[in-house]
């Protein structure tokens, strides 16, 4: 609430300010924050663990899903 949403639709999921408030609250990260927001209806594509596996072969060094988030 205090980052002023208080209903579905006053969630934008490109807002720093929101993500910061949702992924700071314990046990909340950056992969349920995508989860969120799909569920919500916005377009999103979650980066699992399969995804990131090819990615980190594809380039040939680990990548984390806050890498694979922007």
């Amino acid at each position: 609430m205090d980052a002023g949403v208080v209903k579905p639709a006053d969630l934008d999921v490109n807002s720093t300010e929101h993500k910061r408030a949702y992924v700071g609250v314990k046990g909340f990260g950056p992969v349920t924050w995508i989860y969120f927001g799909m569920l919500l209806g916005h377009t999103d594509v979650k980066a699992d663990v399969h995804i990131r596996g090819f990615v980190t072969r594809a380039v040939g060094r680990k990548v984390d899903h806050d890498e694979l988030d922007r």
